[in-house]
């Protein structure tokens, strides 16, 4: 339906449009109520709409007389809570990539000091394995020694067994 307003309006912008051709001429009073009417049966048949679908939160009728009415001084405040929003949520944003960051930085401190406790003892026991190397030559190179004289003191009672028995033959 029509408004009152939006009716003059119409007429007034009717009004003061010249008009060239012979076939223009302003809306009659007849086309006005024609043309109300069939909002009305738009809107009753807009009301009797299934109740299967979900309902529109805001109409179109209800969205048109919103931009009219002056949506835009509305949109201003929406805007700068939007942004205010956003910038909240860079905030929380950055101060969890803070925290993150920090959290990552002590990690790598730590993985750090692992890593050098690692190389320590890497170290050590390279040098271990070296001294053990060492240790074990040397342990080789005795017992060689060791085996000549065992060879040689094994020689030296064979010999002189050999001498005993000799001795103790010559005398029966």
């Amino acid at each position: 339906m029509v408004s009152q307003e939006t009716a003059e309006e119409i007429d007034n912008v009717q009004s003061s449009e010249p008009t060239d051709l012979p076939s223009e001429r302003p809306i009659g009073i007849e086309e006005q109520k024609v043309i109300e009417t069939q909002e009305r049966e738009a809107e009753q048949a807009e009301q009797r709409v299934p109740e299967t679908e979900e309902p529109e939160t805001t109409t179109q009728k209800e969205q048109v007389d919103e931009i009219l009415s002056g949506s835009k001084e509305k949109q201003g405040p929406k805007k700068e809570d939007s942004t205010r929003n956003l910038f909240n949520q860079f905030a929380k944003h950055f101060q969890i990539s803070k925290v993150a960051s920090d959290k990552t930085t002590n990690t790598l401190k730590q993985i750090q000091k692992q890593l050098t406790q690692i190389d320590r003892t890497t170290i050590t026991s390279n040098r271990q394995q070296a001294l053990t190397k060492q240790l074990m030559g040397q342990v080789k190179a005795m017992q060689k020694q060791l085996d000549k004289i065992i060879s040689s003191v094994n020689r030296i009672k064979n010999i002189s067994d050999v001498k005993r028995k000799g001795i103790g033959k010559r005398k029966k």
